[in-house]
């Protein structure tokens, strides 16, 4: 099981979680999953504050553009139309002054009314006073050439229907001179006719102005209005995309983590485990290593524990009689013989109670031993308890007087090997056994038949005067 905790894995036999969420690990694991939320609440308020600099940006300059419709254009459109309509204003004073008063005799003498007169002067000059003020107030705004030769055109037009038409008629009008007044009148008449196409291009050309700012004005507002909604729908998706990745960055671990405990409680203590990053996701799974390497380690105690001779650490008879089932159950699907040697030492007990159960200890741990050098691996040596061992060969000759030869040349092996002198805490010492074999194919026999019939093998060793070897002969149940 690797240590790198750069590098992520899930348990063996899960699929790729994808190039995506790869990227989303990678760029996510390394900080804590309180972080990463903070910082998607951030980003996500930070893109909230930009578009909403963005939609007021935009109006306000959408507002400016409307704003400047009215002040720089449609203020002077109302100016020069109040001009025009006091220029006109000043012929009706004139026609009104010129009326055939009721008195004949100012009629004949070819006078003015000196109330209709005077009325009609002091209108005029305050017209002439607003013309100047309203003139002088649209002199002062900025304009781009074309209006102001416009603008150049009319004041000349406009000092000439002063000079020549007003003044003169403001005069004739004061000296009540009814034919003087009328000529001028004429005259001023004529002078506005001449005006008034310029005024009226003037008028023209600030209603063409107003009405290209305010379609700039809409084009603005709504190109702030596709902005808004385009950067609001790539925000959306790029934050979308992000919180998936956030969401995957947590979420696959987990689904990692909870195939981790499915396996375990199925008993996989096995299942791969390499953790990356720093999160809380790879604090659980560093933690879940560690209680894996402790219920491996457990599981294995426990095993030995059912399993195995604590002693010698052979298989114990638990582990031997589940072997032989499984040699039984597969004599069914082949003919090949398998055979059972019963070993006991001889004279154990003496040895034990002369020299105590640490030499005995000592014995039994190097018997285990040279029964383990005599067999190969497809065969067991297991101890039964006490001083009793039993070796277990499969994978005999399916001809019984050939697996005959070769269980009785792994046992007179076995004898050669247990007659070794043994050095047990400094002191030589020696020790023979006594073999009993049984040989079977049939899988109809029982475990504790083959026993029974490898004991009572042994029991003819003994008989026969110990450290040898008997198979066992069905003629000693008959018997």
């Amino acid at each position: 099981m690797s240590d790198d905790p750069l590098v992520w894995a899930t348990p063996a036999g899960t699929p790729s979680l994808g190039a995506a969420q790869g990227l989303g690990h990678r760029l996510f694991s390394r900080f804590r999953i309180g972080t990463r939320l903070a910082a998607m609440m951030a980003l996500a308020a930070l893109v909230s504050a930009l578009l909403a600099t963005m939609g007021v940006r935009g109006l306000a300059a959408a507002n400016e553009s409307l704003r400047m419709v009215y002040e720089t254009r449609m203020k002077p459109v109302r100016n020069l139309d109040q001009v025009a309509h006091l220029m006109l204003s000043n012929q009706l004073q004139l026609q009104l002054a010129l009326a055939r008063p009721g008195d004949s005799d100012l009629t004949e003498r070819g006078a003015l009314s000196p109330e209709l007169a005077r009325q009609a002067a002091r209108a005029i000059e305050s017209n002439m006073l607003e013309i100047d003020r309203l003139w002088e107030e649209y002199s002062r705004a900025p304009k781009e050439q074309t209006e102001t030769d416009l603008a150049k055109r009319f004041a000349h037009e406009r000092a000439v229907y002063l000079s020549a038409g007003v003044k003169p008629a403001i005069a004739a009008l004061r000296s009540l001179e009814h034919h003087s007044a009328q000529r001028m009148a004429g005259t001023v008449h004529r002078l506005y006719e001449r005006a008034r196409p310029e005024i009226q291009a003037l008028i023209n050309h600030q209603f063409e102005q107003a009405h290209a700012a305010y379609e700039a004005g809409v084009r603005r507002h709504a190109l702030t209005l596709q902005l808004s909604l385009g950067a609001l729908i790539v925000s959306m998706l790029v934050l979308g995309f992000l919180g998936a990745m956030l969401i995957r960055s947590i979420v696959r671990p987990l689904q990692a983590v909870g195939t981790v405990f499915r396996r375990i409680s199925a008993g996989q203590l096995d299942s791969h485990i390499v953790v990356e990053g720093k999160d809380e996701v790879s604090t659980l799974l560093f933690e879940l290593r560690a209680m894996q390497r402790r219920l491996l380690t457990n599981e294995k105690a426990i095993y030995d524990l059912a399993f195995f001779d604590p002693l010698t650490h052979l298989p114990n008879r638990r582990l031997l009689r589940e072997r032989i089932q499984n040699t039984l159950d597969a004599g069914a699907d082949d003919a090949a013989h398998r055979a059972l040697l019963l070993i006991d030492l001889d004279n154990f007990k003496w040895l034990n109670d002369t020299h105590g159960h640490d030499h005995g200890d000592l014995l039994l741990q190097e018997v285990a031993s040279r029964l383990k050098s005599c067999i190969r691996e497809v065969d067991t040596a297991a101890r039964l308890g006490g001083d009793e061992f039993v070796v277990m060969l499969s994978e005999l000759s399916e001809n019984l007087d050939e697996a005959k030869r070769q269980a009785e040349s792994v046992g007179e092996k076995i004898l050669v090997a247990l007659n070794r002198l043994y050095i047990l805490l400094g002191k030589e010492h020696h020790s023979t056994p006594s073999i009993g074999v049984t040989l079977y194919v049939d899988q109809r026999k029982t475990i504790d038949d083959l026993i029974k019939q490898a004991d009572l093998a042994m029991y003819q060793s003994k008989a026969a005067g110990r450290n040898t070897m008997r198979f066992f002969d069905p003629r000693l149940l008959a018997g």
